[in-house]
């Protein structure tokens, strides 16, 4: 015979010293109304049903990590994450939530699971030091209509979209796993997936936003914005129109199909050249036979060529950044010019073998 534990009409249960809240198999733990259930260091364990309307909520505090774990996915109204000391609250099913997830302090991490959000759900108040992490996978996804959006921000995911089109039902995901593959070496720790009822006849522009505490290493001022349409295994990059290190965000306009986007850093950009980063250092012998380098112009805005002529066979040229870090390693003929750019601000040094360094100043770059 299926349990049922229904609470109405009051305003707070509290589990508290207790290793979890475990609703068993063929059970039922149901809220209706205003209802906060507060688990203190203490997880949810849900083999049945555990159910709240849009109104009631599950607040999740102490200082210890927490789960939301069990064989069935849980129905939340409202999840407030108020956990001190940088703990986390980590999934272990889907979850499902009615009208709000709320940061308060701490982390929800992802752990691989999905949170569904419903047409009316949203995100308040993640910042650098409480938000959602997720470097196994997992999302949040929700799913509105969108016609003609301006700067439509769906549950506040931070992916705001701005098109004339009417794009039906669209689904918005949004995950924080680092992202790879042919034309993109590594990401921020986010992506999103937008996937709409109609791609067609589409210009849009997109603006994806990110925290500094995602940015994997990557130098902000350099983030475009890269798309794939199969799944990760090719990214195309977009470039940018608009990009802001303080606000935190890339934005490209006439874009014409929605699909996976995230940011990413293309050092080299605009141009066939091909480059290697590597933290190798420089070999002691290279085959330069008095080889002169000519570099112009310099200084520059983030864009220069470089010429290297008199040498037997293709050499090796290296860009350092002026604290002696390789960023870039070119291949080049006798008499080739190489172009660079995209660089920011800043010193450089050119290192061929046999040549003296030559240093490379660039004012006003970090802009396309």
């Amino acid at each position: 015979m299926k349990k049922y534990f229904l609470l109405c009409h009051i305003l707070l249960f509290t589990l508290c010293g207790f290793a979890q809240l475990k609703i068993g198999i063929g059970s039922t733990f149901k809220t209706s109304g205003t209802i906060s259930v507060v688990l203190t260091d203490a997880d949810l364990y849900n083999n049945g049903d555990f159910i709240q309307d849009t109104l009631g909520s599950l607040r999740f505090s102490g200082t210890q990590n927490a789960g939301i774990k069990g064989t069935a996915q849980s129905k939340i109204g409202n999840l407030q994450m108020a956990k001190a000391n940088n703990s986390k609250l980590m999934l272990s099913n889907h979850v499902s939530i009615g009208n709000k997830v709320s940061f308060v302090s701490g982390f929800i991490d992802l752990n691989g699971y999905n949170m569904l959000l419903d047409s009316t759900a949203s995100i308040v108040g993640e910042s650098e030091s409480n938000r959602f992490v997720g470097s196994n996978g997992g999302y949040i996804e929700t799913t509105r209509n969108l016609n003609a959006p301006s700067m439509v921000n769906p549950a506040n995911l931070g992916a705001f979209i701005t098109t004339g089109a009417n794009l039906g039902a669209v689904t918005i995901r949004r995950g924080h796993k680092v992202q790879s593959g042919t034309g993109l070496n590594s990401s921020v720790s986010r992506y999103y997936t937008i996937t709409p009822q109609s791609n067609a006849r589409l210009t849009a522009s997109i603006r994806l936003s990110y925290f500094d505490a995602e940015n994997n290493n990557l130098d902000e001022n350099l983030l475009e914005i890269f798309q794939t349409n199969d799944s990760g295994l090719n990214w195309n990059n977009l470039s940018q129109t608009a990009r802001n290190t303080t606000l935190n965000y890339v934005e490209k306009s006439g874009v014409t199909s929605l699909s996976t986007f995230t940011l990413g850093v293309n050092l080299v950009a605009k141009n066939n050249s091909s480059f290697t980063k590597t933290n190798k250092q420089l070999p002691k012998e290279m085959p330069v036979h008095q080889s002169k380098l000519t570099v112009g112009p310099n200084p520059n805005n983030g864009y220069f060529f470089f010429q290297l002529n008199g040498i037997e066979v293709s050499t090796p040229v290296m860009l350092f950044t002026i604290d002696g870090k390789m960023i870039c390693q070119y291949k080049v003929n006798d008499g080739q010019r190489q172009q660079v750019g995209g660089l920011q601000t800043g010193g450089y040094l050119l290192k061929v073998a046999g040549l003296e360094p030559y240093k490379v100043i660039v004012k006003g770059g970090g802009s396309k």
